[in-house]
């Protein structure tokens, strides 16, 4: 700031605000990854005290860990492996153990079941579907309506039954 008050004339002081407004600094495009990772940091130290950020910065980045006053950041150690430091690591929660209501456990037993009948029922379509004779079946619809203007309205679903009695003629 003392360079831009000596280049600019003029004292500088908490009212300069809107010389800082109008100052025109040029943006460099950031790909998207360098962006994510701004993002994210900025997200981290928002709502955080100036302290905190201030005591990770100096504690926990590459060029400030190596620092002494004065001298010239080197940034020639900072890793680039495009993985984000922890600087607040989460620690893991205690398991609690609950139990539920026996009322709760039936009904959800008895969803498990349904989901399964359900799941078996869509294997054994599956493996109708492959089945050579629905296979035959669905050759024999192609060849029985090859033109265009032969084709009928087809919409909905076909029962399983239904595709029984295409394959079993």
């Amino acid at each position: 700031m003392a360079k831009l008050a000596s280049d600019y004339s003029f004292n500088w002081r908490e009212t300069e605000f809107s010389f800082i407004r109008s100052v025109e600094v040029p943006s460099h495009k950031l790909d998207l990854t360098t962006r994510s990772a701004m993002a994210q940091i900025i997200g981290w130290f928002k709502d955080r005290e100036l302290n905190v950020l201030l005591e990770v910065t100096y504690s926990q980045t590459e060029p400030m860990v190596r620092a002494q006053r004065g001298d010239m950041l080197d940034f020639t150690n900072v890793p680039v492996d495009k993985r984000m430091p922890a600087f607040f690591p989460v620690l893991p929660q205690p398991m609690t153990s609950y139990r539920l209501h026996p009322e709760r456990l039936k009904k959800m037993e008895a969803f498990r079941a349904r989901a399964e009948k359900l799941k078996e029922r869509a294997r054994q379509r599956m493996t109708f579907r492959e089945s050579d004779s629905y296979q035959q079946a669905l050759s024999m619809l192609k060849e029985e309506f090859t033109a265009p203007d032969r084709l009928p309205e087809m919409s909905g679903s076909i029962s399983l039954e239904a595709a029984n009695g295409l394959a079993n003629g």
